[in-house]
């Protein structure tokens, strides 16, 4: 699906969307807050889709005006989906301060970080959270928006596959790294309490290539990491693959199926240079500090939640695993060299900091 956005003069809203059926005509909600005020199908045609074989009729163009929604000048905060794909095509936010920038952040969790993902939705005028879930020429069609400087990406894609377009239109890239061993932990428990459990995550694992290692969880009596290293060990050597390397893989694939280059770790390292900011998980908090500095924006004070003990206890277990350490190989090297390269960072910057001296009042403070 693609899509645009032509204008919002307040009494109408015109864009258009090509649907992935070139046979469908699509149609449009439209939402303030929690309520549904109207579906609007396309009326207008784009000669142009129908004449490069995009579309068979050309009927993709919508309006949004009053007739259609009552009051629409007066509605400062709409939110505007294709109805059959449900992705956001446009949002008003008359009023409401937008950060004007253009921010990807790659999420290398399994399940994303649902707190940062809300801060940073409230934050900007176009958000997608989970690009993971949407196709790719949607995706791109997002990244490619011109009608609004401000829009927020995230997702557990391969950046490979969209490094370049991101590039191309401005976009700030920054993620964070968390210790691997933590990660699998998180995973293989992610994947036994789903195996046990009927819940909408179920479908978030088919987005990302996962639903096969739910099938091979089933059933199992997996309590501690000797279960889990078993279990991987006589794990079909597809399915472990989706377990290798994740966030190398992130870094420097295009696919699940596509193997590490032997030099993956330091195509991994070249990737993480070229973003605005990299800091480890366990530094949540430092990393929003500097992706706040990056935006101009000040994110506010986080509570950072401490690490879950039953991740904690499996990471530890799993450290002792021959199996869990060749899964991660390239990842453990990556997040040495990531931790080394933060450490040397935060010292210069404290000895920097140490140099300037500071004002009188400061310097009787501290002398006590």
């Amino acid at each position: 699906m693609l899509f645009s956005i032509d204008e919002d003069t307040g009494t109408r809203i015109v864009g258009w969307i090509m649907p992935d059926n070139p046979s469908h005509t699509p149609c449009v909600s439209v939402f303030e807050g929690g309520e549904k005020l109207a579906e609007v199908q396309a009326r207008i045609v784009r000669p142009l889709l129908r004449e490069q074989g995009l579309h068979d009729t050309g009927l993709c163009g919508f309006v949004v005006d009053e007739a259609a929604v009552s009051g629409l000048a007066r509605r400062h905060q709409l939110d505007v989906f294709d109805l059959h794909t449900q992705t956001l095509v446009y949002r008003r936010r008359y009023g409401t301060p937008t950060i004007q920038r253009k921010l990807f952040r790659l999420e290398p969790q399994i399940l994303p970080n649902v707190r940062v993902n809300r801060l940073f939705d409230s934050l900007f005028q176009m958000s997608y959270p989970r690009i993971e879930s949407l196709p790719p020429d949607t995706t791109r069609s997002i990244i490619d928006i011109n009608f609004s400087n401000s829009i927020y990406l995230s997702g557990r894609v391969y950046l490979a596959e969209y490094e370049v377009f991101l590039q191309k239109n401005g976009f700030d890239s920054c993620t964070y790294v968390r210790d691997p061993m933590e990660e699998l932990a998180e995973q293989l428990l992610t994947l036994e309490w789903i195996s046990r459990n009927s819940d909408d995550t179920v479908k978030q694992l088919g987005n990302i290539g996962l639903m096969s290692l739910v099938d091979a969880v089933k059933g199992k009596e997996l309590k501690d990491a000797d279960d889990f290293g078993a279990w991987l060990l006589h794990l079909p050597a597809e399915d472990r693959q989706l377990l290798s390397n994740p966030l190398t893989r992130l870094l420097t694939c295009r696919s699940n199926d596509e193997p590490l280059s032997v030099v993956a770790v330091p195509s991994a390292l070249d990737a993480l240079s070229g973003m605005k900011v990299v800091e480890l998980r366990s530094n949540l908090e430092h990393f929003l500090q500097l992706v706040g500095a990056q935006l101009e924006h000040d994110l506010g004070t986080w509570e950072i939640p401490a690490p879950s003990p039953g991740v904690t206890k499996l990471a530890d277990g799993l450290r002792d695993k021959e199996m869990a350490r060749e899964l991660l190989t390239a990842d453990l090297e990556l997040f040495r060299e990531v931790s080394i390269a933060v450490d040397r960072t935060t010292e210069a910057m404290r000895d920097r900091d140490s140099q300037i001296e500071p004002p009188p009042a400061q310097a009787a403070i501290a002398q006590g």
